[in-house]
């Protein structure tokens, strides 16, 4: 299957969310791509999310081939995957997305044969290898880390616009990354209440509260600032994030 034929199934015309689906993932498809089964990733049963919630979208910030096995499962209850995986990869890639490949290709067949409803809420599927990579950002290693946008999810007033008030995030960490903090306070502060759960372990979903990120008012520059600045990220030219780090200069006086 082609990364055109693979990416259309994964973000079909007739969603609302395609748009927002990232399909510089699709393009690192080649025909030697290794397929990752879902059985073969730590997915946990999911007894206790009911079938869809038409008011409820998801965030599913999981490592790897577990969100996209995640996102197949909530597909079964009648949510609409959404890749935003926004990195490219190469030789030595900081934050490794074979198994990303891997398990899109593999769960491809058994999404195009869900009978998923035009309208179904959105689940969102993130890498969260993305900031920190599984190994350093050392010269000559490509460094793919990404960073999330408030741009790369649809506002609070579109998603209130699709009856959808609840924003369920599931992930293994207990508090929320710096720029899932910068997503989640805008939506929260039009009225989306932000949920957490940890779908590896007992418990119940619980109700967060995002606190502002400093210097709100201006958190547009900081964020731009933070993202490509402070963490040094590297922008691809055929979209998302991923470049070479320079070797250092060998030259002396």
């Amino acid at each position: 299957m082609k990364p055109e034929e693979v990416y259309a199934i994964w973000s079909p015309p007739d969603s609302i969310w395609a748009r927002w689906s990232k399909p510089v993932i699709f393009a690192q498809l080649k025909p030697n791509t290794e397929q990752v089964e879902p059985e073969q990733l730590n997915i946990p049963d999911l007894g206790w999310l009911p079938r869809v919630h038409h008011n409820t979208a998801v965030i599913v910030n999981l490592a790897s081939g577990e969100s996209v096995a995640m996102g197949l499962e909530l597909a079964g209850r009648g949510y609409r995957p959404v890749p935003l995986y926004n990195c490219a990869d190469g030789h030595s890639s900081v934050v490794p997305i074979n198994r990303i490949l891997g398990s899109l290709l593999s769960t491809t067949g058994r999404l195009e044969a869900m009978p998923i409803s035009p309208d179904a809420p959105p689940a969102f599927l993130v890498d969260s290898n993305r900031l920190q990579g599984v190994i350093p950002p050392a010269p000559g290693r490509f460094d793919n880390r990404w960073v999330l946008f408030p741009q790369d999810f649809p506002s609070a007033t579109f998603l209130k616009s699709r009856e959808i008030n609840r924003m369920l995030v599931l992930q293994r960490r207990a508090t929320l990354e710096d720029d899932m903090i910068q997503v989640l306070y805008p939506m929260q502060k039009a009225g989306i209440e932000i949920l957490l759960k940890d779908p590896f372990t007992e418990g119940s979903i619980t109700p967060v509260t995002v606190q502002a990120p400093s210097g709100y008012r201006r958190w547009y520059l900081w964020y731009a600032v933070y993202a490509l600045s402070l963490l040094g990220l590297r922008r691809n030219s055929a979209g998302g994030f991923g470049s070479r780090v320079p070797m250092p200069s060998s030259g002396g006086g």
